[in-house]
């Protein structure tokens, strides 16, 4: 993976960290490996949909 730098609103922040508080992530990571794995999914972004296909893809 490649590490890279964001600047997050604090409400997103608070948000994210109610969601990890009550499980349903073990990190602000996760969270957002999710939240941006779910986006290009949703997109329909057909080069990440292969790597899904061959399960190349992680969150």
């Amino acid at each position: 993976m490649k590490p890279i730098s964001v600047k997050l609103p604090i409400e997103y922040i608070e948000g994210l960290e109610t969601l990890v508080r009550n499980g349903y992530y073990a990190n602000l990571r996760e969270a957002i490996r999710f939240a941006i794995r779910d986006l290009l999914v949703k997109e329909g972004y057909s080069e990440f949909n292969q790597g899904v296909k061959r399960g190349r893809v992680y969150a």
